[in-house]
C-alpha cells in the first residue's frame, strides 16, 4: 500500500502483505485501520494489487482511495470486461516510439491488458496536440455496455475530456458520448446507457487535466 501519496517512486517504504489463492479466483486480505501509517484526510493514496499466475508471469492494479474522518473512502469497482483476444489497433493520431522506451508509448500498449504498461502521444519530434485519437478493431462483432478507462500509473499526462464512438466499418462512427476520466489510478467505467453492438471503437482524447497538449493512457478496454 503506497502510504506517500501516488506518483512514481513514492512506495518505497509501502506496507505490503501476501495472501495464497482462495478457490481458483479469489483472496482475501485484512489489516487493522490503526496499523496504517498515513492515513491523513483528503490526501490521494493507492493500493496496488500485484497478482502471480500460475505461469509465473505478474500482473498489477492500482486503485486510488483516499480518507475522510480517518475512515477509507473506497470508491472503486471492476466489471467482467471484455477478452481483449482478436483485439488490434486500427489506427491513432500519434504514438511516441522512441522516448518511452521499447515498449511503452506505443498503441498497442492500450489492450496488452496491462496497467504498467502506456501509449503516449508523440512528444519527441513534431508533437502532436489534443484531440488525440484511437481506433480498436475488436476483430469481429461485439456488444458492450461501456468502456473501461485506466491512466498511466502515476497520472502523467493523464486524459481529462474524451468522447467514444462505435463503428460497425471501420469507417462511419456514431458518437455514444461525452465523458470525463478522473485524475486518479485504476479502472474507471463509462456506461454507454444502453448496450452497443459494433466491430470498432474509436477513443477521442480532447483535454487533459495538466492543460497541456500531451495524453497518456495504460488501458482502454469494454464491459
Amino acid at each position: 500500500m503506497n502510504n506517500e501519496g501516488t506518483g512514481v517512486n513514492h512506495d518505497y517504504n509501502a506496507i505490503g502483505w501476501e495472501s495464497k489463492k482462495i478457490g481458483t479466483d479469489s483472496f482475501r486480505v485484512v489489516m487493522p485501520i490503526a496499523d496504517l501509517v498515513e492515513k491523513a484526510d483528503g490526501i490521494p493514496y493507492e493500493l496496488k494489487v500485484k497478482l502471480v499466475h500460475d505461469n509465473g508471469t505478474v500482473t498489477q492494479q492500482i486503485y486510488s482511495y483516499t480518507f475522510a474522518g480517518g475512515i477509507p473512502v473506497l470508491n472503486f469497482s471492476t466489471r467482467n470486461e471484455l477478452s481483449k483476444t482478436g483485439w488490434s489497433i486500427a489506427s491513432f493520431s500519434s504514438e511516441e516510439t522512441s522516448g518511452e522506451g521499447a515498449v511503452n508509448g506505443r498503441a498497442n500498449t492500450l489492450i496488452d491488458g496491462s496497467g504498467s504498461t502506456y501509449w503516449h502521444s508523440r512528444w519527441s519530434s513534431s508533437a502532436t496536440s489534443y484531440p488525440h485519437n484511437v481506433v480498436i478493431n475488436l476483430g469481429s462483432s461485439k456488444t458492450a455496455s461501456g468502456l473501461s478507462l485506466t491512466q498511466r500509473s502515476g497520472l502523467s499526462r493523464a486524459v481529462k475530456n474524451f468522447e467514444v464512438l462505435t463503428s460497425t466499418d471501420g469507417i462511419n462512427f456514431t458518437s455514444v458520448n461525452n465523458y470525463v476520466a478522473a485524475n486518479a489510478d485504476g479502472p474507471q467505467y463509462f456506461d454507454f446507457g444502453s448496450a452497443k453492438t459494433f466491430k470498432y471503437i474509436k477513443v477521442i482524447a480532447n483535454s487533459a487535466h495538466d492543460g497541456l497538449q500531451f495524453a497518456a493512457l495504460a488501458e482502454l478496454g469494454l464491459y
